[in-house]
């Protein structure tokens, strides 16, 4: 079977080669491995062991961003690389300055993986989440390197639990221990025979405690809000802001509305601009127009969503009408404000346990959204008390991080 993997993987290979030309986000993340191997060779300081840590893409970076850093206090004496799966992890985290080295992940060859660990010179390697590369895992087990799966979240419907996944169930029972969000997930690896499992929850509500306990607010967005109600509808598709559109088509003048589009490329953004009839100004436009006089703000660049949540009243996660679900709410709800989001939700925990808790709202339609928008804004008590609903549920799910490097020091 393995054979078969790495046969496939090869012809993965070639075949992403040939699709880069038609493919922007592949493009990049070709480009970015090309002389992977030699560049990490040439950066990886010999003297130094290092822990590795992976990460699909920037939601799980922002998993991981806690451990990282109080790894790199606890074991100073360790370098911690980063890698990348995903392009838009990459390019917004190549800099961060707490790991030694930040580069994309090899594609899952055997011959490259053995290289890139072989050269790494890890002692440990933590995932985030999920990406159980086969060979990746295969190579570090061979090197007797132990692997951590940390924030990790298992469904029934997945490969691992099929009549059909003995290949990928293998390929877990190599990860040293696991660390889970929660009992499920231990249940279901437990039912195929994996026991060094941990129920240590999602350290992600760490990090979002983190951001709010140092959060400085964006003037140019509290000069925006002008006193005035402020919603944040952030990481929205085109299907979240076609009703967000229609919404605030009637409500012009009531609440000041802040949309930060999941992509943020040029025309994504002219799109979204073609649409909206009241008026708006652009993010990067603020050092030349009066934003107090406009109704909605678009945020046009990447890293800031976070911080706008603490000037908001009201937020609204997009994704929600995607296959893929919705994004992270929680760096809405530490900062004390009612969440609405669209039905696919099924899939996240947190979604589940702020409905349940009273802090959030999932929608429909727009006359869902009508009704729950309304609401929230004539309702005060309402809006404070479904905020501090939520904040409190952030609260009290804080400490994996804790959890987890506490079983790190046991190892290294």
């Amino acid at each position: 079977m393995f054979f078969l993997y790495s046969f496939f993987t090869h012809l993965l290979k070639i075949g992403l080669w040939i699709m880069t030309p038609f493919w922007s986000k592949l493009r990049r993340g070709w480009k970015g491995r090309k002389n992977l191997i030699a560049k990490l060779q040439k950066h990886i300081n010999l003297s130094n062991e290092t822990i590795w840590f992976h990460c699909a893409s920037l939601g799980e970076f922002e998993q991981a961003r806690p451990l990282i850093e109080r790894v790199r206090k606890e074991f100073s004496h360790y370098h911690i690389l980063l890698s990348f799966f995903s392009p838009s992890g990459y390019e917004i985290m190549k800099n961060y300055d707490q790991a030694y080295y930040v580069c994309y992940l090899p594609i899952d060859t055997p011959k490259d993986m053995r290289r890139f660990i072989e050269i790494s010179r890890a002692v440990a390697l933590i995932l985030v989440k999920y990406e159980f590369w086969p060979n990746m895992i295969s190579q570090a087990y061979k090197k007797s390197l132990p692997i951590y799966s940390i924030s990790a979240v298992f469904r029934k419907n997945q490969l691992f639990f099929k009549p059909y996944g003995k290949f990928m169930r293998n390929i877990l029972r190599k990860v040293t221990h696991f660390f889970v969000q929660e009992e499920n997930s231990k249940l279901l690896l437990e039912s195929i025979g994996i026991k060094c499992v941990t129920i240590s929850g999602d350290t992600r509500f760490d990090r979002v405690i983190q951001v709010k306990n140092s959060f400085n607010p964006l003037l140019s967005i509290e000069k925006f809000k002008d006193k005035q109600l402020l919603i944040v509808a952030g990481s929205t598709w085109p299907d979240d802001e076609r009703l967000l559109i229609q919404w605030i088509k009637t409500h012009e003048g009531k609440v000041k509305f802040l949309l930060a589009p999941h992509e943020v490329h040029p025309w994504r953004i002219a799109h979204l601009r073609s649409q909206l009839s009241t008026s708006h100004i652009m993010y990067s436009e603020m050092s030349n127009k009066d934003p107090e006089k406009c109704s909605v703000m678009i945020l046009d660049c990447i890293g800031l969503l976070t911080r706008s949540y603490g000037s908001a009243d009201i937020a609204y996660t997009g994704g929600g009408f995607q296959k893929s679900g919705i994004h992270n709410i929680l760096e809405a709800a530490t900062f004390a404000i009612p969440v609405l989001f669209g039905p696919v939700h099924h899939k996240v925990i947190e979604a589940k346990a702020l409905l349940q808790c009273k802090g959030a709202f999932a929608i429909d339609n727009i006359e869902d959204l009508t009704i729950k928008l309304d609401q929230l804004i004539k309702n005060h008590s309402l809006r404070n008390e479904m905020g501090r609903n939520a904040q409190k549920y952030v609260q009290d799910q804080r400490g994996a991080t804790e959890k987890n490097l506490r079983a790190l020091k046991k190892k290294l």
